[in-house]
This record gives structure tokens, C-alpha cells and sequence, in this order.
């Protein structure tokens, strides 16, 4: 029995060392990651007011536990005015756990190495049972009630009409086409009045990586590959906004943005108005 439970001991410590220890990126070892969402506007009001808020989240590798831990996790809400001059802003916590799972930031790390993917629902890392969920006729009514558009949809389609629309929402081939339109690896927009973006700054004992998400790009993808403020190219692969969801604080800003139900949000939309429910 003795010998049992030190043999149980000794294997625990051994997958202890194996999943605390320092990651790779880039050929070279993470010293920190930092995850922030951000969003603000101008009022375009006579003072010239900017609103925003901004989460910050924070890890580092701590030497003396060997294993990454969460520095900070904060929000910060600003408003600034031109007439006159003035800002002010408060910062707060809103996550106190220190500890973070490695797996799955391997696994968010893997994803942005992993590079492009073809956007199919094969590659979106969405299971079967998550888009039927997603997809149903409740989220369908949503989308139709947020567009004023629900009472028409019963008035001008009939039942059997509405039928194949909830079919071909819930369709698996319909939902790669809307897949393969969605998306635009080529292009950076800017829009000066409004923000809302993901920052992932990855930084290595050798050099640093930033990636940004942004609006208006669908589903804030793709990510792209940022010197500065210009961005030199463009990662397309779904698989990063699971992964980000998986690892954040579930009450991180916005972060409902880039979790499934957006995406499918986008595609009911899309297929609405294709059949001329949505105008």
C-alpha cells in the first residue's frame, strides 16, 4: 500500500513538471502574454467626449513556481473631452485568480502558429450539436426581432415557407458558403469614431509578437499581424476566438463578441437577407 502511494507521489510530480514549464512560441521561450479588449466611441458632442473601456489581461512566467501565472487582470473605464482638455479614468480588478491553465494557453498559442486555415465549419472548431443549438428557431427569432423584422416573417411567409428557412439555417452546407464570403484576409479597414479590438502581444526572450482583431471584420477575424499600427498580414483561423474564450475570465469585456453564438448571429443574418426576410 506504501509503495502504491508513493509510486502515486512521484507520477504526480512528474505531470506537475511536465505541465509547469516554460512555452515556446516562435522557436523561442514566452516570458509574457497579454490579452486586451477594447472599446470607445466619440459623442460627437460640442466638447468632443471619448468614452471607453478596456481589459487587460496579463501573464507572465514566474521563475521561482515555474509555471505561468496571471499578473493582472484589470478594466479600466476613460472619458476625455477636448473642450475643455481633461481625462480621468478608474481601474479595478476584475479577476483575482492567479493561476492559469496551461493546455489551454498551448492550445491559443498553437492556434496563432497554426497560421490560415480554410474557413469551413470542419476548421471552426464548432461542434454539430453547438450549431443546431445555435441555430434554432429561438436564435432565429432573436436575430429577426433585433432587425424589426420578426412580425413580417410571420405575415409574408407561410408556414411551410418558414420551414425551409429554418432548415437551410440549420444546414451544414449552407453554413460554408456564408463561411466562404464572411471573411477578407486582403484588407485593413479603419474606422476613426468607434473601436472595438483584440489585442493578443505575445513576447519572447528574442522578439514580440502582436496580433489585432478589430471591427468591422466578421467575427473579428481575421487577426492580423500588426507592426505598430500597420498590419503586414492577416491570420484567418476560428479557432483562436474558441481558444481565447476558453482561456479569459468569463465576465472579460466584450468577450461575448467572439464566442459562437456572434458568429452564428452573422450567419442567420446573412442567410435572412439572402431570402429577402431582412432588408
Amino acid at each position: 500500500m506504501l509503495r502504491n502511494f508513493v509510486l502515486l507521489l512521484l507520477f504526480i510530480g512528474s505531470m506537475n513538471s511536465c505541465f509547469s514549464q516554460r512555452v515556446s512560441f516562435g522557436g523561442s521561450y514566452i516570458d509574457s502574454l497579454t490579452i486586451t479588449f477594447s472599446s470607445g466611441y466619440y459623442h460627437f458632442d460640442d466638447s468632443g467626449t471619448y468614452t471607453s473601456t478596456s481589459d487587460e489581461w496579463l501573464v507572465v512566467f514566474n521563475e521561482e513556481k515555474n509555471e505561468y501565472r496571471v499578473e493582472l487582470c484589470n478594466r479600466t473605464n476613460s472619458l476625455s473631452t477636448f473642450k475643455p482638455v481633461s481625462s480621468r479614468k478608474t481601474t479595478y480588478s476584475i479577476n483575482h485568480t492567479k493561476r492559469t491553465d496551461q493546455a489551454k494557453l498551448v492550445n491559443l498559442l498553437q492556434q496563432f502558429e497554426n497560421g490560415d486555415t480554410i474557413a469551413t465549419f470542419e476548421n471552426s472548431g464548432i461542434t454539430t450539436e453547438d450549431f443546431l443549438r445555435a441555430t434554432r428557431k429561438s436564435k432565429i427569432w432573436k436575430v429577426l426581432k433585433r432587425y424589426r423584422a420578426r412580425k413580417d416573417f410571420f405575415y409574408f411567409y407561410d408556414k411551410d415557407e418558414r420551414t425551409q428557412i429554418y432548415a437551410d439555417i440549420q444546414n451544414i452546407d449552407t453554413f460554408n458558403v456564408f463561411l466562404s464570403t464572411a471573411f477578407h484576409l486582403n484588407q485593413f479597414p479603419i474606422i476613426t469614431d468607434v473601436a472595438d479590438d483584440i489585442w493578443v502581444e505575445i513576447s519572447t526572450d528574442s522578439m514580440d509578437f502582436k496580433y489585432l482583431g478589430k471591427i468591422p471584420d466578421t467575427f473579428k477575424q481575421p487577426f492580423h499581424v500588426m507592426d505598430g499600427y500597420f498590419g503586414l498580414e492577416s491570420i484567418l483561423n476560428l479557432k483562436i476566438n474558441k481558444a481565447l474564450v476558453a482561456i479569459l475570465p468569463r465576465k472579460f469585456h466584450n468577450l461575448w463578441r467572439i464566442q459562437t453564438q456572434e458568429l452564428m448571429n452573422d450567419y442567420i443574418h446573412w442567410l435572412l437577407e439572402r431570402r429577402n426576410a431582412i432588408y
